[in-house]
């Protein structure tokens, strides 16, 4: 008999278009309400929910009820755990090529531009090509230091990760991509419209975590 592979937490999102703040949130707490009913087999209250002195957010006095929630303007995600994790989701926006130098090392700066003549980028708006590369690493950037609770007051630029992990994607496909804490696991999701991360704070067992990924219609 075939056994089914534990399920360390599941992902839920939802594409949206043209979702503005407000429903954001709103859509946020559906997913995170969704989760906790799948995954713990409890209801989410949000009178439960508290924040640790770095912003991050945590349930009641259940350490092993992990979750984290993102929102853009065309789409929404939440993450449900029994670690500690933290995801980001984002969508084609508008970038600046100092953006890119001030969070990504120069490995990572050559893989965004496409060549490392990396002068030639200074004050420039990225292209369409470009912008694709930057999120991969910016969302993957984003959901390390959210899961570690420390967000923006970590540098970005020391949070690497491996650039020939994020080469020839395919939407609707989750790749594990490696990056320089041996301590956690992170994963990248691509969809039409959307550019996910996850990572895990799995310690020892990094290499075995296992997440269920959910489309929400």
């Amino acid at each position: 008999m075939r056994l089914e592979k534990k399920i360390d937490g599941a992902v839920y999102y939802r594409e949206c278009p043209k979702l503005d703040l407000a429903c954001g949130r709103v859509l946020t707490k559906k997913l995170l309400q969704q989760g906790f009913l799948d995954f713990f087999g409890v209801e989410y209250l949000e009178g439960q929910v508290g924040r640790a002195s770095g912003g991050k957010p945590y349930y009641g006095g259940f350490l092993d009820c992990a979750f984290n929630v993102s929102h853009c303007k065309s789409g929404a995600v939440a993450a449900v755990s029994k670690f500690q994790i933290g995801v980001d989701v984002e969508s084609l926006r508008r970038i600046n090529s100092r953006t890119v130098r001030s969070c990504c090392n120069r490995e990572e700066c050559v893989f965004v531009f496409g060549k490392p003549d990396l002068e030639t980028h200074c004050g420039s708006v990225l292209t369409a090509q470009e912008t694709k590369r930057f999120l991969k690493l910016w969302t993957l950037k984003e959901s390390y230091v959210k899961m570690t609770g420390e967000g923006l007051r970590h540098p970005l630029r020391e949070v690497c990760f491996d650039v020939a992990d994020l080469k020839n994607q395919r939407e609707g496909t989750v790749y594990r991509i490696k990056g320089n804490d041996a301590c956690s696991s992170s994963f990248l999701l691509l969809t039409e419209n959307l550019w996910i991360a996850l990572t895990v704070c799995s310690g020892k067992n990094a290499e075995s975590v296992n997440f269920r990924w959910n489309p929400v219609t």
